[in-house]
């Protein structure tokens, strides 16, 4: 499912 991917980028973006 792509909503497992969503949560990923959205964590990624705040770790940058």
């Amino acid at each position: 499912m792509p909503l497992i991917n969503l949560l990923i980028i959205s964590i990624s973006s705040l770790i940058s």
